[in-house]
This record gives structure tokens, sequence and C-alpha cells, in this order.
């Protein structure tokens, strides 16, 4: 973990984890080489194996990312866009949850903490 956010600090980015859930920020041309080192890494020195990876940028099209599609290549994992899929008109409101809180496009943190409210209202 801490050569994987090492790897982003001349970028300044970094990686960090807590528990079971890791989170790396920088630029896509960074950050996913650098996960994919993090991931084979991680399998050699203990076993562990990561079936798919989230990712979310707000200002870059990771649609269409060369880098995010160079690593799930070389890993042979999924790794998805972060998100939900909006029922209004099907576009990706995209966003991940940091600890439990929604952080992402503004409809992606107001569906989420809606979603919360209405289950914690609901009962």
């Amino acid at each position: 973990m801490k050569a994987f956010s090492a790897a982003l600090h001349g970028s300044e980015g970094e990686a960090t984890f807590f528990m079971d859930d890791g989170f790396a920020c920088a630029p896509a041309a960074t950050v996913f080489p650098a996960a994919v080192k993090f991931v084979r890494d991680l399998a050699a020195a203990t076993g562990c194996v990561i079936n798919g990876i989230e990712c979310y940028l707000p200002e870059y099209n990771l649609q269409n990312c060369p880098h995010r599609d160079a690593a799930a290549r070389e890993l042979g994992i999924p790794i998805e866009l972060a998100g939900v899929t909006s029922l209004d008109d099907g576009t990706l409101q995209g966003g991940l949850n940091i600890l439990g809180v929604p952080v992402g496009d503004h409809a992606y943190e107001q569906h989420r903490l809606q979603a919360k409210s209405d289950k914690v209202t609901s009962k």
C-alpha cells in the first residue's frame, strides 16, 4: 500500500486504505499503471485476488480512457465507472462512497443521500 501511494506522489496523487477499501487519486496516466502494479504485487505477496475496480474522475472522460482500458486488459478484471445510472434518462451519475459518504457528481450525491434518508425514515 505504501508503494502504491509513493508511486502517485510524483503527480501529487495519493492512495489510502480503510479496512478493505482502497482509494487512489492521481491523473489517469499515473494511477492506472500504479494500480496494475499494486494488484499484481498484492496477489504475489498475499494471494489476495482483486475481482474488479471502480473508478471515478470528475473532469476526465473515463468512458474512453486508454489507460483504464489497458489496465483492465493487463489485469483481466473489469474496471467499471463508479456511480449509479439515472432512472430518468439513463445517464451515469458518477461517484463513489468513501467511508459511507457519497462523493461525486451532485446528482449522485443527492441520489445516495436520498436513498439513505428514505431507508431511515421508512422504518
